[in-house]
């Protein structure tokens, strides 16, 4: 690896572009998967600052600082090392991205930070990010992308932008549902583009299935996967090892609330605000891909960043200050406004304890999470907890008796005692995590729950963790199963109610209206998958839902779908 990578190296273009080396049509091609690649850079007196994008990108300059600053980790740092995040900020259509494709208001960076000591330079060392700007919501791809990329350009220098570009250019178009073979830096992929931007990607239904192997396949949407050493894989299994980055399961993060999913799967659905505290970036965006994976296939109805910073342009509506007479007395209380529906935003600064701490739903991250080959049981024993103070001690201790019979054995079937022994240490990366936020675990003020919690399966999740190594690698895949699963159940009810909305053939062109009564009606009738507490539980559910957001996506998306299916033709 070089000593330094400083600006004089590099060939500075127009707007702070490196002069590029593509033709208007390979740019084109380019960017029907990436705007750019951004180098930021910390400036000693303006903070984080974007350098050098290649190609040059017609940014505004608040674009440019909410991408310089969501690049860098909040916390400071005396010792070397390396992390990937992904962040997510708004910005509108036109300039640079009406080559692109896919838009939905906001731009999507995958940063790899890397801090190393450099006497050469005025600090003493050199933090500098690579970031991916990209408007597909495609963490599992674009995280591998630039794992690979980053530590070349480290080493080689700017030459390594412009053949990644170039590779990038060569790229089939993403079209739904496609799967594209992509060369990247020596590499060569299979990825499996998703048929919708709100529809679940799985193994089982891939083009891939037992024969994935995720250092060649790429399920583009999913959250980044989990690693493991490929000694550690069962014969006959799907490889689920990934050489790219030691990325934490979904169960070592929320080991300590894992009983609580539910309870947060349900804020998800209704649009219940939610802020996650994080150790480090890393940790808090890969926890808020999987949460957005949890609501689909339920279009997306709430605004989600994987990493929020105060810097954020949009802070003053996430986090805005009371209107109050005169000055006030404490960070909290000017900062006491209510919190924006649907939003779920994670953090790593300390500022936002006081600042959110009126917020309903809080989540918070341990320090001492590791890679799936790294948990010990001893780690799986910390404490969760609720601001009703219900839920103490171990996982399997937390275990309501009000909870459903186990609807998931079949899919969550593996054998855990050939991989008791398999440990190694955390990375050096995640044992310099210092804790930010409340004690780990879930908080909530105001949620009580709907429906019934899946103890058998919740007992798995416990030994999975317990076990680590291909136990947790596969139980994270099958939470994350479970909890689309419930999606779908959920909306089961709604769209068995919706087909009685259609007209007869040739008695009109649009469904009949919604009427509630009507489908609370259907609902008593036909019931629901779901296992509700109660039948009082399950129409409060639905009521609640209803007053969504996300029911009226669902109910345009709906009727879409009909519509454009031609049932009302025939």
């Amino acid at each position: 690896m070089t000593a330094k990578l400083g600006p004089a190296e590099l060939d500075i273009g127009v707007d702070g572009g490196i002069q590029h080396s593509l033709d208007p049509g390979k740019l084109v091609a380019m960017r029907r998967w990436i705007l750019c690649i951004a180098i930021v850079n910390f400036d000693i007196d303006t903070g984080p600052i974007v350098d050098q994008m290649y190609p040059s990108a017609s940014l505004d300059a608040g674009l440019k600082e909410n991408i310089a600053f969501s690049s860098f980790p909040d916390a400071s740092s005396a010792e070397s090392r390396t992390e990937i995040h992904s962040f997510r900020v708004r910005h509108a259509a036109g300039g640079a991205l009406e080559t692109t494709t896919v838009q939905d208001g906001f731009m999507y960076g995958f940063a790899y930070f890397l801090q190393r000591r450099d006497q050469a330079l005025k600090r003493g060392f050199l933090q500098r990010s690579v970031v991916i700007l990209t408007h597909l919501p495609y963490p599992s791809l674009f995280t591998v992308v630039i794992s690979k990329l980053a530590p070349l350009y480290f080493e080689h220098g700017t030459a390594m932008l412009e053949t990644a570009c170039h590779n990038i250019a060569n790229w089939s178009a993403p079209h739904p549902g496609s799967t594209v073979e992509v060369g990247f830096l020596g590499g060569v992929y299979a990825v499996a583009i998703p048929q919708g931007p709100d529809d679940p990607q799985f193994i089982e239904t891939s083009s891939f299935g037992v024969q994935f192997d995720a250092h060649q396949h790429i399920l583009a949407s999913i959250p980044p996967l989990t690693t493991l050493p490929s000694s550690l894989q069962s014969p006959g299994s799907p490889t689920f090892t990934m050489a790219a980055s030691q990325t934490p399961s979904i169960l070592s993060l929320c080991r300590s609330f894992l009983p609580s999913l539910w309870s947060i799967w349900e804020c998800l659905i209704l649009c219940e605000p939610i802020l996650v505290f994080a150790p480090s970036p890393s940790l808090s965006s890969v926890l808020i891909w999987w949460f957005r994976d949890f609501i689909r296939p339920l279009p997306l109805a709430f605004d989600f960043r994987p990493y929020f910073t105060i810097h954020d342009h949009d802070f003053p509506d996430f986090v805005p200050r009371a209107k109050m007479k005169g000055v006030a007395t404490s960070k909290s209380a000017a900062y006491a406004s209510p919190p924006k529906s649907g939003v779920v935003i994670g953090v790593t600064n300390p500022f936002f304890e006081s600042a959110c701490s009126h917020w309903p739903h809080v989540i918070s991250l341990s320090a001492e999470v590791a890679a799936p080959n790294a948990i010990t049981k001893a780690q799986t024993m910390s404490r969760s907890t609720s601001h009703k103070g219900r839920e103490r001690g171990s996982v399997r201790s937390m275990l309501a008796p009000t909870d459903g019979p186990s609807k998931s054995r079949s899919m969550f079937d593996f054998s855990l005692s050939s991989l008791s022994h398999a440990r190694t240490p955390p990375t050096s990366v995640q044992s310099q995590q210092t804790h930010v936020g409340p004690a780990p675990g879930w908080y909530t003020k105001t949620h009580a729950r709907y429906i019934s919690k899946d103890r058998a399966f919740i007992a798995q999740l416990e030994a999975a963790v317990a076990k680590g190594g291909i136990a947790e690698v596969e139980g994270s895949w099958a939470i994350r199963q479970h909890f689309s699963n419930r999606t779908t159940a959920m909306l089961a009810p709604l769209n068995r109610y919706l087909t009685s909305l259609i007209p007869p053939a040739g008695k009109g062109a649009r469904l009949r209206p919604f009427n509630d009564a009507d489908f609370f009606t259907s609902l008593e009738t036909h019931g629901s998958a779901l296992t509700f507490r109660s039948s009082a539980k399950r129409r409060a559910f639905y009521e609640r839902w209803m007053r969504t957001l996300a029911f009226g996506a669902w109910l345009a998306q709906a009727e879409e779908r009909i519509v454009g299916s031609g049932v009302l033709r025939q």
